[in-house]
């Protein structure tokens, strides 16, 4: 069984908006899945709902925890569930490929 960790790699933001200052637009993140030293990562983009005023987090106080869960309301729990998926897919791949490419048989005998 793997181990899943989804981690921030980048945020666009808006400079100002509606008395506003520096409000996450774009949220750019990765989803690694590693099995002992073997590790699949898939990345993706999500576009994250314009804040509420009453609730908004100043930009330098923002924690990855709370940008991941914003990410992970925005794609609901099947989307992220199909990520997570797809990179245990691609680290199983990666453990065992399934297509091969050994070497020419009479390239060896050489």
């Amino acid at each position: 069984m793997s181990t899943k960790k989804w981690t921030v790699t980048l945020l666009s933001v808006i400079p100002s908006a509606d008395g506003l200052s520096e409000v996450v637009m774009n949220v750019y993140w990765l989803c690694s899945a590693t099995e002992g030293t073997s590790t699949y990562n898939t990345n993706g983009c999500t576009q994250v709902p314009f804040p509420n005023p009453a609730a908004f987090t100043p930009f330098s106080s923002l924690t990855e925890g709370q940008v991941l869960q914003w990410v992970f309301e925005t794609l609901g729990p099947q989307q992220v569930s199909d990520i997570e998926a797809s990179a245990d897919k691609g680290l199983q791949d990666l453990i065992n490929p399934p297509i091969i490419y050994p070497p020419l048989p009479w390239a060896q005998k050489a």
